[in-house]
């Protein structure tokens, strides 16, 4: 089971990162991840369909910080 203050610090690093996507800081929405990572978002029907085929992919910060930078 989790500890009430381990579930008090994810609650607030989730909010952190919302507030910076709704408050269009999207130059800080990279730093929430470690250099190396996955961010994959899909549609509804891919992921039904067991398709890996995603519409946005980044298996990196660097990468998340370039398609930031491309908007």
């Amino acid at each position: 089971m989790i500890d009430a203050d381990l579930h008090y610090r994810l609650a607030a690093l989730n909010a952190e990162y919302a507030r910076a996507i709704d408050d269009d800081r999207l130059e800080a929405w990279p730093e929430f991840f470690l250099d190396r990572c996955r961010y994959k978002v899909t549609t509804a029907a891919n992921h039904r369909n067991g398709l890996e085929a995603g519409i946005i992919y980044a298996e990196s910060k660097a990468m998340l910080q370039d398609r930031v930078s491309a908007l």
